[in-house]
């Protein structure tokens, strides 16, 4: 007998108990196959997430650079470097967990900014407060990637379980299903014939 399916009598009750069996794994990947489906979405979402605020970033960044650029050109780069020497360069942040379609996802707590309190000129530190606040897109990019990517391993993980089950565990039941059908139909011409032979005997 199979070493997936185990061992299993040759009888009407040993049939149906592999049967019932059999359609329980069914069922099992009919489960599996909707969680891929809704796994395969939200990965999607947050790649398609992702890819938005990079777009967004990339133009903020854009923005704040030439800003930056104006600064080195009306104030030059040796008082620029003076008064970002006194600017904080440790930023903390909390990352928690938090279970999404039962998948533990990362999310980024509160942190606190650098103080911005040192830098006198008022162009540097508008300069200054732009890069600051793109912290909070490079934070949430941050998360959503990492969202994305445990979704994706999630669905990879779930996939190799049903891929298994459909191609190795379904089919082994099948076959031992099969078998025993071969054999219980066997052993019901068998007792035809003798039921006939019997009554053949009878008649004579």
């Amino acid at each position: 007998m199979s070493a997936i399916v185990g061992r299993v009598r040759a009888t009407r009750e040993g049939l149906l108990q592999l049967q019932r069996k059999l359609g329980s794994i069914k069922e099992v990947c009919t489960l599996l196959k909707i969680r891929c489906r809704t796994l395969a979405l939200k990965t999607q979402e947050c790649i398609d997430e992702a890819e938005a605020l990079r777009a967004r970033l990339e133009e903020r960044l854009e923005q704040a650079y030439d800003e930056l650029a104006k600064a080195y050109s009306l104030l030059g780069s040796k008082e620029i470097d003076s008064q970002a020497a006194g600017v904080e360069k440790t930023l903390n942040v909390e990352v928690r967990k938090q279970k999404v379609l039962d998948v533990a996802v990362p999310i980024v707590g509160p942190y606190s900014r650098p103080s911005l309190n040192r830098l006198f000129q008022s162009i540097v530190a508008s300069v200054a407060s732009m890069f600051a606040q793109l912290l909070d897109e490079l934070l949430r990019i941050a998360e959503t990637e990492a969202r994305a990517e445990r979704f994706s391993y999630e669905l990879g993980e779930v996939y190799r379980r049903l891929s298994t089950i459909e191609k190795v565990i379904v089919p082994e039941y099948e076959r031992t299903i099969k078998y025993i059908e071969g054999i219980l139909a066997e052993e019901a011409l068998e007792d035809l014939m003798r039921d006939q032979l019997r009554f053949m005997e009878t008649r004579r």
